[in-house]
């Protein structure tokens, strides 16, 4: 369901262009984003390969991992960074209050939400990032196959990984209908299947099933 303190309302271009102002992206940025605690299950180092290549044919794509980054995490980052010359194209923010990591949230063009493993819990920066319009690129497991392949990008877990993640990332970054598209689909999908009262009237519709 919509974490609390969601508005399922469509980002305005004045607002982003607002909130990138006061965080310091600049407009002609193509800003990737990694939201929430930088861990390895976020496939970071999935993320960050792929990125470099990407970076190649997109000089002006930043990726942004917002969020706490436990030092063994961070060193391994720091490394990954300096292996492939990403200094000045990556933002490591740390942990950040509710509120910057929102400005992030609706600052950024593609969000990343690679996952695995995974023991099946919900992603509430997933669903905030689709009720705010972004195109999200998520892994092809478990709870994340359940979302329609209209409102998110999938990317398998396999030896192809980060090719895969590379192809959505190319599609994405060349094509702003594309990623429009994508995120207008995402957040239809929240507004009409994950409400706090529809999750409930589900509840309900089992719990009556079970005893009829």
């Amino acid at each position: 369901v919509v974490p609390s303190g969601i508005n399922i309302e469509p980002l305005t271009a004045d607002e982003i262009r607002s909130i990138r102002d006061e965080l310091g992206i600049t407009q002609d940025t193509l800003a990737l984003a990694c939201l929430g605690n930088i861990v390895f299950t976020k496939r970071i180092d999935v993320v960050i390969k792929a990125f470099s290549i990407f970076r190649l044919f997109n000089k002006e794509a930043k990726l942004f991992l917002v969020g706490k980054c436990y030092p063994d995490m961070e060193d391994k980052v720091r490394r990954l960074v300096d292996l492939y010359g990403l200094e000045g194209s990556m933002t490591m923010t740390g942990k950040v209050d509710m509120d910057v990591f929102k400005k992030y949230m609706k600052a950024s063009d593609i969000i990343l939400n690679l996952r695995y493993p995974t023991l099946g819990e919900t992603s509430a920066s997933l669903i905030r990032a689709m009720s705010c319009g972004k195109p999200v690129i998520v892994s092809n497991v478990n709870q994340f196959r359940e979302f329609p392949d209209d409102c998110c990008l999938k990317v398998d877990v396999c030896d192809r990984e980060q090719d895969i993640l590379l192809s959505h990332l190319m599609r994405l970054g060349k094509d702003p209908l594309l990623r429009k598209n994508v995120g207008d689909n995402a957040r239809r999908y929240v507004e009409e299947n994950c409400s706090w009262e529809k999750a409930a009237l589900k509840y309900l519709d089992v719990i009556d099933r079970v005893l009829n």
